[in-house]
């Protein structure tokens, strides 16, 4: 919309569609016995995660005196003949014979289906067509006819909910915003300038990162609003958001590497724990620099359901989501699957209905991940003993070691390589192995504190309620009354639910704080607990001598 002078500038680019539908001839290739089923198919997918495949048709070749029943031999081997009567067939009980392709022919391109398609059969099919074939594939794609080379990759976004503050003029007119920088109208005054200046930002925001030395941005889809509050409301489980892109670069846009190599997919995890929501994507585009479709992977990245939970950024006061996208990176040992667990651990501990067992037990299960992947959940028992006795013991390991090996030279001499090698293993593994055992959950938190220098512990020790070792055991006891006992005992007053709600904001802001670390992150965050100095704080904004009441105890 453009009002007087052009001071209102709200035009929004519709390149995007939310609910892609192919629809055109189809064929429907099976492979043991081989034949073919051709007829008007459609594939349509929606915002929602939601799709619908099917094809209505006829068999290319063969004939029998009933029409349609002829299907049941070629598709459902062992099935009954067919008598005349409506028959719906699920693919999990009689379609035995596997769909090896299927594709509908568009007049914009060719949707394509070979890995995985499930299907079931109805017969007869709709309009006067032998069968109707209704199918699941895993992962599907869509091929523009005379594509060009890949520029950008589109990730929509499920669920993605968040204020959006920053501008950036390196993305201002990229062909895929959603809301460009409009043109400045000639002949306005300077105030004017300024007013419509002001008006066109309140859409134009973004949260900007960067990709392999390129900028991307995520921006609200124009109708972000209304999605949004259908959500809070609970009024739909999902819906598309908003989208995330990037550039291509000299990444390869094949379907197998872009599953298993390049793509950003981790990014969903950072998305969720910067906002509090899991995060996903329904599909996957990939664009030319006009912004044209050049190819679409139907492979879903996650179908979560909308949670409002507690995330580690506000945007509002300080844009440190692409500060995240933009620097976090995976230290040897912590994988892309240690990071989704433990996000969708602390997303879950947020859930608006949920018990304190549940919610409670979540954050516990998020640090024992954080604590097995950076290798803290486990203890080497030599290091805990006194140093003498603990060099005492390791001396005589390899006394013992040596003594083996001895005889593992006697063996070989003797003739027998293969007792010889046995024994050589064994005075390899009284050296090298270590005697661990499971540091237990409260333990676990106090050495990932102690790991990355973060001194909670001695501000609970400073209270005066109790040492750090205490608190551990506190923790530890936590941890298990869900997965025991079942439930936390307030009404007795054997455990006191304001110790608890607290305990549980502690624990999510450690987590928050300890992933953070280990992802490289370098900026300020959202604090979990209810009490903080500021709206956000640093990483290392816990000192020693903190009060209590700061980390949300009385």
């Amino acid at each position: 919309m453009t009002g007087d002078k052009g001071i209102v500038a709200d035009a929004p680019r519709e390149w995007f569609t939310p609910g892609p539908r192919y629809e055109g001839a189809g064929c429907a290739e099976f492979a043991s016995p081989a034949c073919q089923i051709r007829g008007p198919a459609v594939a349509a997918f929606d915002d929602s995660g939601g799709s619908v495949v099917y094809l209505d048709g006829d068999l290319t070749a063969g004939s029998d005196s009933h029409r349609g029943w002829r299907v049941l031999p070629l598709l459902s081997p062992g099935h009954p003949s067919g008598n005349g009567k409506h028959v719906v067939i699920n693919s999990r009980t009689w379609c035995s014979n596997p769909c090896a392709e299927l594709t509908i022919e568009t007049p914009e391109g060719v949707f394509l289906a070979s890995d995985g398609v499930h299907y079931g059969l109805s017969i007869p099919g709709e309009n006067g067509h032998e069968v109707r074939l209704t199918f699941n594939p895993l992962r599907s794609e869509f091929r523009p006819a005379d594509p060009g080379p890949a520029r950008y990759w589109v990730l929509p976004l499920f669920n993605f909910v968040s204020d959006f503050v920053q501008r950036a003029d390196a993305v201002g007119n990229h062909p895929l915003r959603v809301r460009p920088q409009p043109p400045a109208p000639q002949g306005l005054s300077e105030q004017e300038s300024k007013l419509r200046a002001l008006i066109a930002d309140q859409k134009n925001r973004l949260i900007v990162f960067e990709f392999g030395g390129h900028p991307g941005f995520v921006e609200p889809l124009s109708d972000y609003e209304d999605r949004a509050v259908r959500l809070k409301r609970r009024e739909i489980a999902r819906t598309i958001t908003a989208v995330m892109v990037g550039a291509v670069g000299d990444n390869s846009v094949e379907i197998a590497e872009v599953e298993q190599s390049w793509l950003p997919c981790h990014f969903l995890d950072l998305l969720s724990l910067a906002s509090g929501s899991r995060v996903g994507a329904p599909w996957v585009e990939f664009r030319d620099a006009e912004g044209q479709l050049v190819r679409c992977f139907h492979i879903e990245v996650g179908r979560p359901r909308f949670v409002r939970g507690r995330g580690a950024m506000d945007e509002r006061q300080y844009a440190g989501t692409g500060r995240l996208l933009t620097m976090a990176s995976f230290p040897r040992g912590f994988t892309a699957t240690d990071l989704r667990v433990v996000v969708r651990h602390l997303t879950d501990a947020w859930a608006d209905d949920d018990p304190m067992e549940e919610v409670l037990g979540h954050v516990c299960r998020a640090l024992d991940r954080l604590a097995t992947a950076t290798g803290v959940a486990s203890r080497d028992m030599l290091d805990d003993m006194d140093d003498q006795r603990g060099q005492r013991v390791r001396d005589a390991l390899r006394a013992a070691s040596r003594e083996v090996n001895k005889i593992a030279e006697e063996a070989r001499l003797a003739g027998d390589a293969a007792e010889g090698d046995g024994l050589e293993l064994i005075s390899q593994w009284l050296v090298s192995r270590k005697a661990t055992r499971d540091a237990g959950f409260g333990r676990a938190v106090l050495r990932l504190l102690e790991r990355f220098a973060l001194p909670d512990a001695q501000v609970i020790a400073r209270s005066g309620k109790g040492t750090a070792s205490r608190w551990a055991t506190a923790l530890s006891e936590y941890r298990g009354i869900p997965m025991h006992a079942g439930h936390f005992d307030v009404q007795s007053s054997k455990h006191d639910s304001d110790r608890l709600v607290a305990t549980w904001w502690h624990l999510t802001d450690i987590a928050f704080r300890v992933l953070l670390k280990v992802l490289g992150y370098e900026g300020k965050y959202q604090p979990a607990v209810g009490i903080a100095p500021q709206a956000v704080q640093p990483l290392d904004w816990v000192r020693a001598q903190l009060n209590q009441r700061n980390l949300g105890y009385e």
